[in-house]
């Protein structure tokens, strides 16, 4: 199996999802990093998953692609 460079994953990442960059106070970042860690979850699967539920959307909604004119 060959690897895949790093110039392809970029390429699809930048087609395949938005970046949403936060901010937290200093010091939470470890804390934050924890908690999603108990969860067996990364940080971003984390936020995606908490967002995701505070929109009331189930998993495939979220997976979803909007629509070009903004549906979230």
């Amino acid at each position: 199996m060959g690897k895949t460079s790093s110039a392809v994953k970029n390429r699809y990442n930048a087609k395949a999802y938005d970046q949403l960059p936060i901010r937290v106070p200093k010091g939470r970042k470890a804390a934050i990093d924890a908690y999603a860690k108990e969860r067996g979850e990364s940080v971003n699967g984390l936020v995606n998953n908490a967002l995701r539920e505070m929109l009331g959307m189930s998993e495939e909604e979220w997976k979803a692609v909007a629509d070009e004119a903004g549906e979230a």
